[in-house]
């Protein structure tokens, strides 16, 4: 537990006026992050479609598109070839719909497998793709280091558009065309995007050249928005400019999506009647479940859930995601109690390293994430199979760490890695481990003494002081204009004050839902509290007791009726 917290550093000091009558509290949130104009919040509320870059703008963006124009008229046989995870599979699927609207016909659709393949664009892959007849492959989400399996492609004269926004490395593959905003020669400034971003950008760009050229297509873009949304929500990306813009029409088109898969498990979580889907819902309910799929691999996969046509079908499939997320976390939760004491050996180290043949493959990116929040370090945490480990490296929020420099600082150990500043795979030999250690802990050393160093989070941020009686009835309805939040522009949290432990009741799991009562007008908000800390007993000690709280204010949708309600951080008393 924290046992301080302090603002959010760099919050802007505007005197502007409120242009609005939303609450003070989402007024004083908006200034403190440079919103302070109605001009700048009315395009945060009401962002236009009409303001995205255009996608020529992105480099090799025209080259690609022109010879998939060829191979439109020439009937080529195309693979389109994605990473595992839910930025890819989602990218998989919507240049999946988005060709065949445009009128594409001889697709196939190829993701590695992640327990066995591992992630990568990969050379035996080529080769079999060769043997069936593609004659052209473009990537999404992956690619940009697959130097290898590009120039198998070259030989077996097979062309390669490479579309993916993950960091490069010294040399570019030798693709016919590299669409990646992040490559380094790109001044499209559209490096925020994910992999499924991209790909979204890649069917504007194709659209508009069948447009030019008098063709039908009845691709509808928008339609294509619910895949952009969830490959942008779980890669992590920030949430800001276009992402912004496509992420908040995105949300619409996912609540009344038409796929059968997806309307199939809004239903199944009760989030297709909600007023309104947030990005809390998508993040914490809907996509996790999806997660797990690719994570375990037994049997059907997220792309299967974003393609199946038939209704019938797709409830039976819902029923197998819910399954298959149990005993993710299940699993999830047996190598995070192991991980936990491994990372007790590192408390004098600025960093953890837990490997194990007991953690499933699937879940080691889960588990990094967990302790790297929970420790405040940077994680690495891989699976032992055989002779070889394979791991997830995450850092903590708001860490300027870079994981894929501190990778590269070990480049002599590691068989592979990739991935992001914030988010990094790697795979070792088994044998390997322990110099894979004494080179982690020279890369982290150098930084001990530095002060320009990497700055591990400080836990217990907040954006602003709030009481009970701060949220008033019209929170939730400007809350609801305001989003989406994410990476970048994350979720109001506040440092409640004032506030006194009215009552509390134990809920299924362990969580606690908490009742807070105003310490001046006695108004109550009711709060949960997921995985508390906190004893029932001394719960009881605090009953009518002063407390203070780390909290997020979020809408709540029970029985037909949309409240307000507090989400629980951190607690204090």
């Amino acid at each position: 537990m924290a046992n301080h917290w302090q603002p959010k550093p760099n919050l802007e000091q505007s005197q502007a006026t409120n242009p609005y009558s939303m609450p003070f509290l989402l007024w004083s949130l908006l200034k403190s992050r440079g919103i302070d104009s109605q001009e700048k919040v009315d395009v945060l509320i009401n962002p236009s479609l009409q303001d995205l870059t255009h996608p020529l703008k992105i480099d090799g963006m025209d080259k690609a598109r022109e010879r998939f124009f060829q191979a439109y008229n020439n009937n080529e046989k195309i693979c389109i070839y994605g990473d595992f995870d839910l930025d890819g599979s989602s990218g998989v699927a919507l240049l999946n719909h988005g060709l065949q609207q445009l009128g594409y016909a001889d697709l196939v659709l190829y993701q590695p497998k992640r327990l066995t393949e591992g992630y990568g664009f990969h050379e035996h892959a080529v080769e079999a793709l060769h043997k069936q007849g593609v004659s052209l492959i473009i990537t999404v989400d992956v690619g940009i280091t697959a130097v290898e399996a590009v120039n198998k492609a070259n030989e077996l004269g097979i062309d390669v558009v490479i579309t993916d926004h993950h960091l490069p490395k010294k040399e570019l593959p030798d693709a016919l065309a590299v669409v990646n905003p992040n490559k380094g020669t790109c001044e499209s400034g559209l490096g925020h995007l994910c992999g499924c971003g991209v790909g979204f950008y890649f069917i504007m760009a194709l659209k508009l050249k069948f447009s030019e050229m008098g063709l039908p297509n009845s691709v509808n873009l928008k339609s294509l928005l619910d895949l952009f949304t969830i490959g942008t929500l779980t890669d992590l990306v920030p949430l800001v400019e276009e992402n912004r813009v496509l992420f908040k029409y995105g949300l619409l088109e996912l609540q009344k999506t038409k796929r059968p898969g997806l309307s199939s498990l809004l239903k199944e979580l009760k989030l297709k009647d909600k007023p309104s889907l947030s990005s809390q819902d998508v993040a914490i309910r809907f996509a996790p479940k999806l997660n797990a799929l690719s994570r375990l691999e037994k049997g059907i996969l997220p792309l299967d859930i974003f393609n199946e046509q038939d209704a019938v079908q797709a409830g039976q499939l819902v029923s197998e995601v819910i399954s298959n997320n149990q005993l993710r976390i299940k699993l999830q939760d047996q190598a995070l109690t192991e991980a936990e004491e491994i990372a007790l050996t590192f408390s004098e180290e600025s960093f953890i390293l837990a490997a194990s043949e007991d953690f499933h493959q699937g879940v080691v990116g889960l588990v990094a994430t967990r302790l790297s929040q929970s420790d405040g370090k940077p994680s690495f945490v891989g699976s032992i199979k055989g002779d070889f480990i394979t791991g997830s490296a995450r850092i903590p929020k708001n860490s300027s760490i870079n994981l894929v420099l501190a990778l590269e600082a070990c480049t002599g150990v590691l068989e592979e890695f990739g991935g992001h500043a914030p988010a990094a795979g790697f795979r070792l030999k088994a044998e390997r481990l322990e110099e894979f250690l004494i080179q982690l802990k020279q890369y982290f050393d150098q930084f001990d003494s530095d002060s320009a160093g990497p700055e591990v989070e400080v836990v217990g941020y907040y954006d602003l002081e709030a009481s009970i009686d701060d949220f008033t009835p019209d929170y939730i309805p400007w809350l609801k204009k305001i989003e989406p939040f994410g990476v970048s522009f994350e979720d109001p949290i506040y440092k409640l004050t004032g506030a006194v432990l009215e009552s509390y009741k134990v809920l299924k799991g362990g969580h606690l839902r908490l009742n807070l009562q105003s310490g001046v007008t006695k108004k109550t908000i009711p709060s949960i509290w997921f995985s508390p800390w906190i004893k029932t007993e001394q719960l009881d000690l605090l009953l009518s007791k002063p407390i203070e709280a780390l909290v997020e204010a979020q809408a709540n949708y029970f029985a037909g009726r949309e409240t307000l309600q507090l989400m629980i951080k951190e607690f204090k008393f």
